[in-house]
């Protein structure tokens, strides 16, 4: 039991979305780059999954700077998704 003032270590499996964000986030991009190009799919893919794991950990972690819980999943998700799609563009796989 720790003394009072001392910070206990939170456990990792706090950021299990994390987790399943990687592993939903490739087979996701694989099957919408069947209907449109492969660097959209991937933006899509990522913002959307990325966005869920926002939603999930803003319960936890709330956002700084008076910035509404519901504006930060979607501020993450078009960010990633923008990075993401940038970064297929430029980096091909197919």
């Amino acid at each position: 039991m720790p003394s009072e003032g001392v910070k206990q270590k939170s456990s990792w499996w706090v950021f299990w979305p994390v987790l399943v964000a990687g592993l939903l986030g490739p087979p996701l991009g694989n099957l919408l780059a069947r209907s449109m190009p492969a660097y959209w799919a991937e933006g899509v893919d990522q913002g959307t999954v990325w966005f869920f794991v926002g939603v999930i950990l803003m319960r936890r972690y709330p956002p700084r700077f008076g910035l509404p819980r519901w504006l930060a999943p979607i501020l993450i998700a078009i960010a990633v998704g923008f990075c993401g799609a940038v970064l297929a563009y430029y980096i091909p796989l197919k």
